[in-house]
């Protein structure tokens, strides 16, 4: 007997297919999760092997995972797009140049960071930018730390003005250059209070 690594269920060896270099001679995928799976497309494919990880505890879901990098900067960014901007048409994820589109039709990439904390300076918030020159505008939302994920600034920032650069640095020396970019973070501490609360 065998255990499918994709349904997990114990089934006869006949029902695995034949392999090479494999200890046991067989796939580890039964034969009919191995029909479903090699039917998949690429993206099909990743959900699913991001599923397995999922159930066997290898890897947590992004939206549970605050070490996880994308964390701050796709599921608390797409969090707050949804509930702050209503008028927002987000983009699939990995969507190159930019996270959504605003009202106005603008397209706009979000960047996140968390307050970098100096023992000889005043602390900062880097933002990577990317040299990326698709966005129209970038919405960047300084944190406190991942897991208190207290909003303390957020701009929003022309392209043509940074898109040149790979990474935008923010200090608290420097915040009045970038006073008439600052927009109201009430709606985005709103949001953050209530992922914080897991009541979305």
């Amino acid at each position: 007997m065998k255990r499918c690594s994709k349904c997990g269920e114990l089934k006869p060896e006949t029902e695995f297919y034949k392999q090479s270099g494999k200890p046991s001679g067989r796939r580890s995928e039964c034969k009919q999760c191995s029909l479903i799976y090699d039917k998949l497309n690429r993206t099909e494919r990743q959900k699913v092997a991001k599923k397995r990880r999922h159930r066997l505890g290898l890897q947590q879901p992004m939206d549970k995972n605050k070490t996880c990098p994308a964390f701050l900067g796709v599921y608390v960014a797409e969090q707050v797009l949804k509930n702050a901007f209503k008028t927002a048409t987000p983009q699939r994820y990995g969507n190159k140049g930019f996270d959504f589109i605003c009202g106005r039709g603008y397209k706009v990439d979000v960047k996140s960071s968390c307050r970098i904390k100096r023992q000889d300076g005043p602390d900062s918030w880097n933002f990577h930018i990317g040299k990326n020159t698709i966005a129209d505008y970038f919405l960047c939302i300084a944190f406190d730390d991942r897991y208190h994920l207290n909003p303390e600034h957020l701009w929003l920032i022309k392209g043509d003005l940074i898109n040149n650069k790979t990474v935008v640095s923010i200090s608290e020396s420097t915040l009045k250059k970038w006073l008439v970019y600052e927009q109201r973070i009430d709606k985005v501490i709103v949001c953050c209070n209530k992922l914080k609360n897991g009541t979305f």
